[in-house]
């Protein structure tokens, strides 16, 4: 059984409660209107005594990807950006995630994919064997069995484990400071294989969901008259 020890000066090993919040669930995004422009439920964040970053990353599948924003207590947090974009939340704000489905495409074309939203606060490195089952060490983790979490590194993780996949906590071999994982909800433990490299660090993810959006025709006509939806800002 291999075990490599990173160490990364820029993590927050924050693991307390204070960071955590409670259960948050974004609805799946579909196409309900003809601008553009559509959004989640509005979620309300609490648990919280310390401010968190919230980070939404997602995929497409077009070759001109929506944009997207925060809407954080009503308000736009950013410009509609490509993927990934972040907002700073404190105990009871309302946030919520809006597509911007707007290029230089005829009208019905659609873009769609999955949406990871993740606790860049809560990030910490961890430690990763080369075993079956593969165990995550990190002092203090403060995770439960079910928790959604991922990884990311500036190397290579070992064989069986893939960067940025969402992975599930489960209750074998659970501790204070370890835990074991699984590509499904209360599924099989992963094992792992090979060599790793680099600094791994475990990413909370507090929820993934689904968007499909479609361009929309602005005016015009013939080659050209595609043109964006007015700023949603």
């Amino acid at each position: 059984m291999a075990v490599v020890v990173f160490i990364d000066s820029q993590a927050n090993g924050a693991g307390g409660g204070d960071v955590i919040p409670a259960g948050i669930d974004f609805t799946n995004v579909s196409v309900t209107s003809g601008s553009g422009i559509e959004v989640t439920n509005e979620v309300t964040f609490t648990g919280l005594s310390s401010p968190i970053n919230v980070r939404a990353a997602w995929t497409s599948t077009s070759s001109s990807p929506t944009k997207a924003q925060w809407m954080k207590n009503g308000a736009s947090v950013q410009s509609p950006a490509l993927t990934y974009i972040e907002s700073t939340i404190i105990n009871n704000d309302k946030l919520k995630w809006q597509t911007y489905a707007a290029y230089t495409h005829p009208s019905g074309n659609a873009d769609n994919g999955t949406v990871i939203v993740t606790n860049e606060t809560r990030n910490a490195t961890c430690t990763m064997t080369v075993a079956s089952p593969a165990v995550v060490s990190k002092v203090g983790h403060g995770y439960a069995a079910g928790d959604k979490i991922m990884f990311r590194t500036t190397g290579a993780l070992p064989t069986g484990v893939t960067a940025g996949q969402v992975y599930y906590v489960i209750a074998a071999g659970l501790t204070a400071d370890a835990f074991e994982f699984s590509a499904t909800d209360g599924g099989s433990a992963v094992n792992t294989s090979g060599t790793q490299s680099g600094v791994h660090t475990l990413v909370s993810v507090l929820d993934t969901f689904t968007y499909v959006c479609q361009y929309v025709r602005t005016g015009g006509g013939g080659g050209g008259g595609y043109a964006e939806p007015p700023n949603v800002n």
